[in-house]
């Protein structure tokens, strides 16, 4: 007899593995430009400085046109096939681009090694925030910059503008 955790927690690796797997789920989401966003297009000047840049929740490299110029990014995501996508991405300046199927809570990068960390519409997913945050703060190289872009869910903003936020070092900007 199979226990009500042990069917949720079949219908949960069901639903990641569509999601993981899945070119339709994927084509969907571009061809209703699900995740068009202003704030995407303000990265290549709020980025300018940064060489090593990590992008959180990479998908399918979303985040990856709007990177400055020569600069090396690092792709993170649980979905193999949005990272087979991303390392195959050519519209973008980037002087290397990395892609890694991990988890946020382990990163595949040294302490310190990245001038800027982006997390574009994926914090509202994520279950075990102060643990991923710990991490972040573990890579990201001292004056390093957290970039946080994600929708707005609360009342009366629940269909707004996406939130967005940067961090420098220990301060937060709204912007």
């Amino acid at each position: 007899m199979t226990s009500d955790r042990d069917q949720k927690e079949k219908i949960k690796k069901q639903v990641f593995d569509f999601w993981n797997t899945s070119a339709q789920y994927r084509d969907v989401g571009v061809e209703i430009n699900l995740e068009e966003s202003k704030y995407r297009e303000r990265l290549p000047v709020i980025l300018a400085q940064r060489k090593n840049i990590l992008d959180l929740g990479c998908g399918d490299g979303n985040n990856l046109p709007y990177m400055p110029e020569g600069a090396s990014y690092t792709g993170c995501d649980c979905s193999e096939l949005g990272i087979k996508r991303i390392v195959l991405r050519t519209d973008h300046k980037a002087s290397s681009v990395a892609g890694h199927v991990c988890d946020v809570k382990k990163l595949p990068v040294p302490d310190g090694s990245q001038d800027a960390l982006i997390s574009s519409y994926t914090f509202e997913h994520f279950l075990e925030v102060p643990l991923i945050l710990e991490e972040c703060d573990r890579v990201l190289a001292p004056n390093g910059l957290f970039v946080i872009f994600g929708p707005d869910f609360t009342f009366p903003n629940a269909y707004g503008p996406p939130q967005f936020s940067l961090f420098n070092g220990n301060k937060g900007l709204a912007i």
